[in-house]
């Protein structure tokens, strides 16, 4: 069933791809190529406490994706 959960987790997925993008490119652009980023330098751009909505919007996410 294509419903309102679909469709707000691809949005929420997309807004994660793009965060996560800028998080690399900020860490990583001075780089030399295929170097990697750490879980530290990814975790240390995250917010200390988000917003209730955000929140909601990763588990509503991760509850989809373990089905």
């Amino acid at each position: 069933m294509v419903g309102k959960d679909y469709a707000s987790t691809k949005v929420a997925a997309r807004g994660m791809i793009i965060t996560t993008y800028d998080i690399l490119k900020h860490e990583i652009q001075n780089e030399k190529i295929f170097n990697i980023a750490t879980g530290w330098q990814i975790a240390k751009e995250a917010q200390p406490q988000p917003p209730v909505r955000l929140v909601n919007r990763f588990s509503n996410a991760e509850t989809i994706l373990k089905k």
